[in-house]
């Protein structure tokens, strides 16, 4: 069975994005890939502070405030960019970080799909594959 990018359960919005490693040196642009989300997301949200810590095996934490944290994902050549509430010293359900969190999804979302050129997930086939369109 084959699989999609993850993209984490508690996730208040998800943008996808396409992800192209040059072949010579996937470790080195995955590495600038994370430092070009930074950067975009600070632009926006100057809060948020770098992270760089591990949600399970596959949510890696890129940024994180008072109220959200910046999960990125690869699989593929595909990422997810995602919006997670998180509170530190509290559990991910705090109602504020949530709240904030649904404050600032929409324009989380624009921001990311406009530059970094976004995806818009259309459905999973039946073996797991997830298809994408580019966002509008």
């Amino acid at each position: 069975m084959s699989r999609s990018v993850n993209t984490p359960s508690n996730a208040v919005v998800a943008c996808y994005v396409e992800y192209v490693a040059e072949e010579d040196d996937a470790g080195e642009s995955w590495d600038d890939f994370l430092a070009f989300v930074r950067v975009l997301v600070k632009e926006r949200y100057p809060s948020f502070k770098d992270a760089d810590y591990w949600f399970g095996q596959e949510e890696h934490v890129v940024l994180t405030n008072d109220h959200g944290a910046v999960v990125v994902c690869g699989y593929g050549n595909v990422a997810s960019i995602s919006l997670v509430p998180f509170a530190p010293g509290w559990n991910e359900n705090h109602p504020l970080a949530v709240a904030w969190c649904k404050q600032v999804a929409r324009n989380f979302a624009e921001n990311v799909n406009r530059l970094a050129g976004g995806l818009r997930r259309i459905g999973v086939m039946s073996n797991g594959e997830s298809v994408y369109t580019r966002a509008s």
